[in-house]
């Protein structure tokens, strides 16, 4: 049995909460995953931020790591990789003389459950509006986003790398493990679908071009129509989902800047994706694989 503790949107910069937030280890959890917009890699944060996420790998075993908007404010993309990049080394050395979970960051990659049928992809995913509605994304990605060098031609180019690797990847598992079960782990929404962007109240994306800032229509494309596809979550929307599209999961839980976001869950078991194995007996779970 697997279980999976997903959290995105803590922002943690805000409030300056690194060192006081705690995200409850369930005994029977495997892993964490932090799917952005938990913190700041600005100066000032970046110890900070590092320390939180050393500080849950003493109480997960995995801690997976999807890269948000408020990571990359303030930085260039590729500074903030680098930073990951050293602290995942940092983190291998530690696990050779100390108990401390595995960190796995997830930048348009994969992780492979070892001895089981379940692999995650991850990617931060970015956005793309249809192209008579590009005009507020431009401006946001220029102004708004606050990434060095960022523009929407970059934004646009990082959407469509990442789809193509997700797309790619879960077709090659279809062919080659059919019996595998692929989660796919964002940060922007992978939907415009109102469950998940706008539960309480109908929208045409025609009238609402910032949408396009957190959130793309990839249904009706690859990976969406694969077997192997169980799970996508997502963070960035400010609304918390949790619904099937075909037989696909889709799931968000976001806390929101100052714990805003309706239905954020922290403590409670049923909000914790989990994952059966044949030998598991338990019909609970919110994905029966």
């Amino acid at each position: 049995m697997v279980k999976i503790q997903i959290v995105s949107d803590l922002h943690l910069e805000e409030e300056a909460l690194y060192d006081t937030f705690t995200i409850p280890a369930n005994d029977s959890s495997h892993c964490l995953a932090l799917l952005g917009n938990n913190g700041s890699f600005t100066d000032g944060h970046e110890e900070l931020y590092l320390r939180f996420i050393m500080r849950h790998l003493r109480e997960f075993p995995m801690v997976l790591f999807v890269v948000g908007m408020s990571e990359l404010q303030g930085n260039s993309p590729r500074a903030v990789i680098e930073i990951l990049q050293d602290f995942s080394e940092r983190i291998k050395r530690k696990r050779n003389s100390e108990v401390m979970g595995e960190f796995v960051f997830l930048n348009n990659s994969r992780w492979d459950q070892p001895d089981g049928n379940l692999t995650f992809l991850g990617s931060t995913l970015f956005t793309s509006p249809p192209v008579t509605m590009r005009d507020d994304l431009a401006t946001y990605c220029r102004r708004d986003t606050g990434i060095f060098g960022w523009n929407m031609g970059k934004h646009l180019a990082a959407h469509w790398e990442a789809r193509r690797y997700l797309a790619s990847e879960v077709e090659e598992i279809e062919f080659s493990d059919p019996d595998r079960h692929v989660i796919i782990l964002t940060h922007h929404c992978p939907t415009l679908d109102e469950r998940a962007i706008s539960p309480h109240e109908s929208f045409d994306p025609e009238d609402r071009p910032d949408i396009y800032r957190y959130a793309s229509e990839t249904r009706g494309f690859a990976p969406w129509d694969s077997s192997v596809l169980k799970m996508w979550a997502f963070g960035g929307t400010g609304i918390n989902c949790k619904y099937c599209y075909d037989e696909t999961l889709v799931y968000s839980n976001q806390r929101g800047r100052h714990n805003d976001c309706p239905g954020f869950q922290l403590f409670e078991p049923l909000w914790l994706v989990t994952f059966y194995s044949d030998d598991d007996e338990d019909d609970d779970s919110d994905v029966q694989l």
